[in-house]
């Protein structure tokens, strides 16, 4: 009989998507990875609708990974790699709502592990954290939103 592989999915804000989906296409057990901007409160926002921090939408970067290869654990701990988390609204040189960090999830097994790596990141900085971590809503492709505008 043969073995099924069922994928699971994260999505990841990390300011620049451009720059965060590259970082994590090069991962072992991503299959799949797809920019867009979460959470927005505007079903079919323009690319400057987002730049003027009204529509709450964050890039993000929806990763599809198989869970038997690369575990979540693993992908959070190599996500704070790339971010500063004591940041808000910004990383590096982008500034702007859309460019605040965040994970967001489709499966409630997953909130444990996100809530233990976000805890264990917060002990490592005597700063607070603008962080957050909570269900993912809605997921606009960043490809069509953005018409290659976005940071």
């Amino acid at each position: 009989m043969k073995h099924i592989i069922i994928a699971a999915e994260i999505y990841f804000a990390g300011g620049c998507f451009w720059g965060t989906e590259h970082f994590l296409k090069q991962i072992r057990g991503v299959e799949s990875t797809q920019v867009g901007y979460a959470n927005s409160i505007i079903n079919q926002p323009t690319y400057q609708q987002v730049c003027s921090g009204e529509t709450n939408a964050a890039e993000t970067v929806k990763v599809v990974y198989d869970p038997e290869t690369v575990n979540l654990s693993l992908l959070l701990d190599l996500y704070f790699k790339t971010i500063d988390p004591t940041s808000h609204n910004r990383q590096g040189n982008d500034r702007g709502t859309q460019y605040r960090t965040g994970i967001y999830y489709t499966n409630k097994a997953d909130i444990a592990v996100i809530n233990q790596a976000v805890r264990a990141l917060a002990d490592q900085y005597k700063k607070s954290h603008c962080h957050r971590s909570k269900t993912i809503d809605k997921f606009l492709s960043g490809r069509k939103l953005s018409s290659g505008l976005s940071g």
